[in-house]
């Protein structure tokens, strides 16, 4: 069964949303030039949902693995003060 197409505007309001650039699809609906009803049918289909959670899912890996460089990077042995890096890595 061939892949079904998404719009790029579609592909961009997504991406927009898991950026965190639109909090919610209202606003991912306006900035690429849709309505909030065409955005929210779309992402209801299959297809579309199934493209929408491998790049949430993507985007948790690469944004866990950043914070886990960070976390390392702030380790208590690296600290002058050992109460700091919670606190350090707390802000990231």
């Amino acid at each position: 069964m061939p892949a079904r197409r998404i719009s790029k505007r579609i592909i961009a309001a997504i991406d927009k949303m898991i950026t965190g650039e639109c909090k919610n699809i209202t606003e991912a609906a306006e900035a690429v030039g849709l309505a909030r009803e065409s955005l929210s049918r779309a992402l209801s289909k299959p297809h579309v949902a199934e493209h929408l959670r491998q790049r949430v899912l993507r985007h948790l890996a690469i944004a866990s693995a950043r914070a886990g460089a960070t976390k390392s990077i702030c380790s208590t042995a690296t600290m002058p003060w050992p109460a700091t890096a919670p606190r350090a890595s707390y802000w990231v």
